[in-house]
């Protein structure tokens, strides 16, 4: 899923700085033995506090286990609960001061800009000083996460620091190293640095530098050529992958003119489709650059909508939906794994099935009442079906559960505004505009929006 999940935020710098970093400097200096209790979650991770949990790493000689998710993030949602909460993670994690971080909080986003992440979830390996030596993206299941972190992390005690030192020296292993960490963290720029000194092909490589040319102004005739190069030699190298799908995809929307490269797609999802030994292949061969899919098929004929899309092939989208519902029909859900009951939302709203869609989201919001992310999924659906009405009350709960989000506040004025509640509107505004989170430069759009919103309410 990291494919979709990529969030950017600032470029990531090992330099110290802000608060945040003066508090974890302030930690280095003084060692402090007097370690205040925690609060833990339900899993037993400590809440949103790393500074403590790194006094509490370094009293009891322990590496921190810091993961960045949010409500919202399936992947995120069956890590939380599915595997953490198991006895073979808990077993196999003894030896981890553990720490939650909802990268939702605005006092968090000085956190995940200093270790650089963009993907959800991601999980930082690091010393008791707060300094990173391994990383994992996405959603693992208990056995496979356990086993990673039992073989990988004990032998990869280095800072990225001293990594870049050897890979200076000429040291194979530290650059493959960063290159892979620069790929998790989706820093294609650096990526590309490190990939150019290893001259062995690999899906990952090929990845990363089609990535590298995708984030470049595209407008411009010479990046434009080196990105269909890119995605060209990637599609040689590695025709049957999964990435493959994706990356004809890219080409056809980039260089409209390719036909051929939209058939071909249609047979390779078609084929992996008609067989699930291929299928399980692709999807194992892929899972380091495009992550964990919880619905692998649901995945292929979602490409195949968006291929007949490209070509605008009617007969063959509806077709292809009418697959997709048959598929998603098949599924079992039950509301212990609202991880993967977010997962299936997107396919159900693709295939038609909106009302199932809504139903499970309206189950979730019942089973899990103090939970923000179902009523502003729902309050999201209401504003997309123009159901205001229906809308108003989890708009309204989603800001009491979580009043420092600007988004919330926003898609609740939106409402209000919708159903003629000017007073209550302008008050939403009011209080929107007086957030933290109102002074961030990468928030300027949704200002700019919410007094616009403001202006028709005059």
């Amino acid at each position: 899923m990291r494919r979709f999940l990529r969030i950017f935020f600032v470029v990531y710098t090992f330099h110290f700085h802000s608060a945040w970093a003066r508090s974890l400097a302030d930690t280095n200096n003084s060692r402090d033995s007097t370690v205040t209790e925690p609060t833990l979650n339900h899993n037993g991770f400590i809440k949103e506090d790393l500074i403590l949990a790194r006094k509490l790493a370094q009293t009891q000689n322990k590496l921190l286990f810091i993961d960045f998710g949010a409500p919202w993030c399936p992947a995120c949602v069956r890590l939380d609960s599915e595997v953490f909460g198991t006895e073979e993670f808990k077993n196999g994690t003894k030896k981890f001061i553990k720490v939650a971080i909802n990268v939702d909080l605005v006092n968090n986003h000085e956190l995940m800009e200093h270790y650089g992440v963009k993907s959800f979830p991601t999980i930082i390996i690091a010393t008791d000083d707060g300094v990173e030596v391994y990383r994992i993206l996405d959603y693992s299941p208990t056995t496979a996460l356990v086993r990673e972190l039992k073989s990988n992390v004990r032998h990869h005690l280095v800072s990225v620091i001293e990594l870049e030192k050897k890979a200076k020296n000429g040291d194979i292993k530290s650059i493959q190293r960063l290159a892979h960490r620069a790929s998790l963290m989706g820093d294609s720029l650096a990526g590309a640095k490190w990939f150019a000194l290893i001259p062995e092909k690999s899906l990952e490589k090929s990845q990363v530098l089609t990535d590298f040319w995708s984030e470049k102004d595209l407008k411009d005739p010479v990046n434009k050529a080196n990105y269909e190069k890119a995605l060209r030699e990637a599609l040689e190298i590695f025709p049957s992958s999964l990435n493959a799908i994706f990356w004809r995809l890219d080409l056809a929307k980039s260089d409209k003119e390719n036909k051929a490269v939209l058939a071909a797609n249609i047979l390779a999802i078609r084929k992996l489709l008609d067989s699930p030994k291929d299928l399980e292949k692709a999807f194992q061969d892929s899972r380091s650059t495009l992550g964990e899919f919880t619905f692998e098929k649901a995945l292929l004929q979602s490409k195949l909508i968006e291929t007949y899309e490209t070509a605008r092939d009617e007969p063959n989208i509806k077709t292809t939906k009418l697959e997709l519902g048959k598929e998603m029909s098949k599924v079992t859900l039950t509301l212990d794994k609202p991880g993967v009951v977010l997962s299936s939302l997107a396919y159900f709203r693709e295939a038609g099935m909106g009302v199932l869609a809504e139903e499970w989201l309206l189950k979730l919001a019942k089973a899990y009442p103090d939970d923000y992310a179902y009523p502003m999924k729902l309050t999201s659906w209401y504003l997309k079906t123009k159901d205001y009405a229906k809308g108003l009350p989890y708009a309204e709960k989603t800001v009491a559960l979580f009043p420092g989000s600007l988004y919330n506040f926003k898609q609740l004025a939106t409402i209000q505004t919708q159903l003629k509640q000017t007073a209550e509107a302008k008050k939403t505004i009011e209080k929107a505009l007086a957030l933290p989170e109102a002074q961030f430069e990468k928030n300027k759009q949704t200002i700019q929006e919410l007094k616009a919103l403001e202006k028709t309410l005059e």
